[in-house]
């Protein structure tokens, strides 16, 4: 949720509530029961949430925090992609744990295997998993660092320091330029029209594309509900892309036609075309000597 739309829930008319209320100070939120609060909640990501928590008191609550991470461990997602993620009892007491459990449902949604069946599944961008579990990896790598960081002075003075192994070297610079991936899963396999863009081949589409079971793209679409589902059984290319590669295909053979006719036309003279029909060599009183050529002769 962007800043524009927390403002639209600020209240702005006194007669909605009491006498103390500041509309620049109180939110409309802050006014529902916990149980209206928690379903609203829920419809959130966890960035939208801490935007939220920054606007009243209220939402700092670690209890009614620990509560909507519950509710959207259990309920939201499916179990068996939450599961191990409420270990202990301070768990899910802020949004950063509700962020964690984000991206531990990102990664295993994607490592789920390809269904064997177009029916029932839906078409994902491979480049866009991919990018999607550097990111993730890099998170998690970025979480062990400030874990590390954070310790206690004691055990930081009982550890020394290492240098870091060539291959966490360059596992951190593989990952030092991975960004956040686009908010639309399938950006690279969608046209300008918004249809699915062409490949040319089974074998470029195999390449670019992967099937993704129902389940797991209903997941994901609720962490990434931009862009355009593809339904891989019903999933037809452009045809507008298809009717333009046409036209560009025909006006290209027409280009070298009129090309192939611009060389031949030279050949269309008499002459020309009698010089290179002959059969054997040039006929000697077709040849003009010069008179240079003669005059050496002659010496």
């Amino acid at each position: 949720m962007s800043d524009i739309d927390l403002k639209n829930l600020i209240v702005t008319d006194k007669s909605l509530n009491d006498e103390s209320f500041s509309p620049a100070t109180n939110n409309l939120l802050s006014y529902f029961c916990n149980d209206i609060l928690l379903l609203i909640l829920t419809y959130l990501r966890s960035f939208d949430l801490a935007s939220v928590q920054c606007t009243c008191k209220r939402f700092h609550d670690r209890k009614f925090i620990q509560s909507v991470n519950e509710y959207i461990a259990q309920y939201v997602y499916p179990q068996e992609l939450t599961h191990g993620i409420n270990d202990g009892a301070s768990s899910l007491q802020s949004y950063e744990a509700l962020r964690r459990m984000e991206l531990l449902v990102l990664a295993r949604a994607l490592s789920t295997p390809e269904p064997s069946t177009l029916e029932g599944s839906y078409i994902v961008s491979k480049s866009w998993v991919r990018d999607a579990l550097k990111y993730i990896e890099k998170c998690e790598n970025e979480r062990e660092r400030d874990v590390l960081a954070f310790r206690s002075p004691e055990s930081k003075k009982k550890s020394k320091k290492k240098k870091p192994t060539r291959k966490e070297r360059m596992r951190s610079r593989r990952l030092s330029d991975i960004s956040a991936p686009c908010p639309d899963v399938n950006v690279g396999l969608t046209c300008h029209h918004g249809e699915l863009a062409l490949t040319g081949s089974a074998r470029k589409a195999n390449a670019s594309r992967r099937l993704m079971d129902k389940y797991a793209f209903k997941v994901l679409r609720k962490l990434y509900p931009e862009g355009k589902a593809f339904k891989a059984d019903q999933a037809t290319e452009c045809l507008q892309c298809r009717m333009q590669l046409e036209m560009d295909r025909k006006a290209e053979a027409d280009r070298k036609a009129e090309e192939e006719e611009q060389r031949k036309l030279p050949l269309s003279h008499p002459l020309i075309r009698a010089f290179y029909l002959r059969n054997k060599g040039v006929p000697l009183h077709c040849l003009v000597r010069s008179f240079d050529s003669d005059k050496t002769l002659k010496d």
